[in-house]
């Protein structure tokens, strides 16, 4: 018996350990789709601080518009680093914890990876989320996971483009068990 109880324990081990490995791939597969858009979230910023740099390095400018050309330089390389954090943190294998939550931050970043995916496919990600609404105990990885799938999953079932919309509303706290 007890040999047979520590074949079963290793073998639901490896169950879970597969299904967690199958959870990363399915992550870096998203990741993968959304890797052409996130190139082209970058290109704009890219350009600018390109363009901007040109400029500063023609010596054409008055003192004024090379201050200008630098501050703007600065915030384009602010927003490429945010983009980056994005990707990483949503590449980072999940650790399964769960936390209270304000929602909209979490439907906020996922729309922000998702966005250029969405314009190229003709695509318009809107939200509903109405202010006040409470915190909700979840894992925010694995919540991240299903929203990236629904959303890019919204944007493939859309070849001819069009509105997809993510709403928050209140419930009573009574459905799943919640």
């Amino acid at each position: 018996l007890e040999s047979a109880r520590t074949t079963r324990q290793a073998e639901s081990e490896a169950r879970l350990e597969a299904l967690d490995q199958l959870r990363h791939s399915e992550r870096l597969a998203v990741m993968g789709r959304i890797a052409s858009g996130l190139a082209h979230e970058l290109g704009t910023p890219l350009n600018v601080v390109a363009g901007r740099a040109k400029m500063i390095g023609s010596g054409d400018l008055e003192t004024e518009e090379v201050g200008q050309s630098a501050r703007i330089i600065r915030e384009q390389a602010e927003r490429m680093t945010g983009i980056i954090r994005q990707l990483l943190d949503f590449a980072r294998r999940p650790r399964g914890q769960f936390r209270e939550q304000d929602l909209a931050p979490v439907i906020t970043g996922v729309l922000q990876i998702l966005g250029p995916t969405a314009r190229s496919s003709g695509v318009e990600l809107q939200t509903v989320m109405p202010e006040g609404l409470p915190p909700v105990r979840v894992d925010r990885n694995q919540l991240e996971q299903v929203l990236l799938n629904l959303v890019m999953n919204a944007i493939q079932a859309m070849p001819e483009g069009g509105p997809v919309q993510i709403a928050l509303e209140a419930g009573s706290g009574q459905e799943a068990g919640t």
